[in-house]
């Protein structure tokens, strides 16, 4: 993960803390979604995954809301840029994404580079299945 990491943090300009909070971010969607042996395959594919989302959700669960979630101008901009009917389909991921810091045209950017190095990682396959288990996001990739 932490190829990964430089990669963000050298690519979107932010530190490596946003950007390691940004992929336990998505992570988390990843695993409210996908079926649980397909997220643990995931997780294992990928050195230090397992880390960033239990950092992710340990923060979560620890303060409440975050600072951007009351902004439903927000979500439905970010809806709106990330294509169509996504914002409905993703409903509250969206929400749980914007909590991870970083602006919609940075998760514009930080989504596919990850999507890639999951490929990288554990392959199509299993890449494909846990993106196809999270309603819209397969448009992203």
């Amino acid at each position: 993960m932490q190829d990964l990491i430089a990669r963000i943090v050298a690519e979107l300009g932010v530190d490596e803390g946003l950007a390691q909070k940004a992929v336990g971010a998505v992570l988390s969607v990843l695993k409210r979604h996908a079926e649980q042996s397909d997220m643990s395959a995931l997780l294992a594919a990928m050195p230090g995954a397992q880390d960033l989302l239990a950092g992710f959700e340990a923060a979560e669960g620890g303060s409440g809301s975050g600072s951007r979630s009351g902004g439903g101008g927000l979500l439905g901009s970010l809806a709106g840029t990330l294509g169509g009917s996504l914002g409905g389909a993703l409903g509250g991921s969206l929400s749980t994404l914007l909590k991870s810091g970083l602006d919609q045209d940075e998760l514009k950017q930080l989504l596919p580079m990850l999507h890639d190095y999951a490929k990288e990682q554990a392959g199509d396959e299993l890449v494909g299945r846990v993106v196809a288990a999270v309603p819209g996001l397969e448009r992203l990739g």
